[in-house]
């Protein structure tokens, strides 16, 4: 008896620490244009992407969520690097009230267990898109 509470009370933690350690990511969509074109959205998107992985814009969002301190990384510098091979920026798909429409997903990759730091990444990355597409509050712009 003794043994099969050990075997399961054993088996439930490693499902526990399976679930927590899967890979997850957290992203906002920004809405295109339905008109356009994909080579359009591509274009933007890797201009965007270029835009965003500037170390300046990259250090300033570790520090503002206070990266380092919530990842056990040394400095936010390196938060900033971690950031940087975890930031996407993907040509998708929105839900809307007129059905699907084309976006661009912004967000950043990690695990199940950082799920609400990768929330609060993505969200403070839209400040970052929102000034580099000149839009505060506007819509976005037909690409």
């Amino acid at each position: 008896m003794v043994a099969v509470l050990l075997l399961g009370s054993v088996g439930s933690a490693l499902v526990w620490n399976h679930r927590r350690n899967r890979p997850d990511k957290v992203w906002v969509p920004l809405p295109l244009s339905p008109e356009s074109s994909d080579d359009a959205r591509k274009t933007f998107a890797k201009q965007l992407d270029k835009e965003l992985r500037k170390s300046s814009v990259l250090l300033g969002v570790a520090t503002d969520v206070q990266l380092a301190e919530k990842l056990g990384l040394p400095s936010a510098e390196a938060a900033a690097d971690e950031l940087g091979k975890r930031l996407f920026i993907e040509v998708g798909q929105a839900d809307s009230p007129i059905g699907k429409i084309p976006s661009l997903n912004v967000g950043v990759n990690g695990t199940s267990k950082e799920h609400a730091i990768l929330g609060q990444i993505a969200e403070r990355l839209m400040k970052d898109v929102k000034r580099v597409i000149g839009a505060n509050g506007q819509p976005a712009p037909s690409f």
